[in-house]
């Protein structure tokens, strides 16, 4: 488990670019909304993957805690 893990927290995003879910691997088009992955206020430090989840593995991983 990183530092960051603590502070990960999943933020709506509206798709500017196609994507693939980092959950399932279901695409996710532009314009649809996503959740990605936000720091908050911390700058990403170099090397550190930020990943986006379709609307059903949000739930799924807030659901889980996780």
């Amino acid at each position: 488990m990183s530092k960051y893990e603590q502070v990960r927290t999943l933020k709506l995003t509206k798709a500017r670019l196609p994507h693939s879910c980092d959950g399932c691997g279901r695409k996710i088009e532009k314009g649809s909304q996503y959740y990605r992955e936000s720091l908050g206020l911390l700058a990403k430090p170099p090397g550190l993957q930020l990943r986006c989840y379709c609307q059903d593995c949000s739930k799924r991983i807030n659901a889980n805690g996780t």
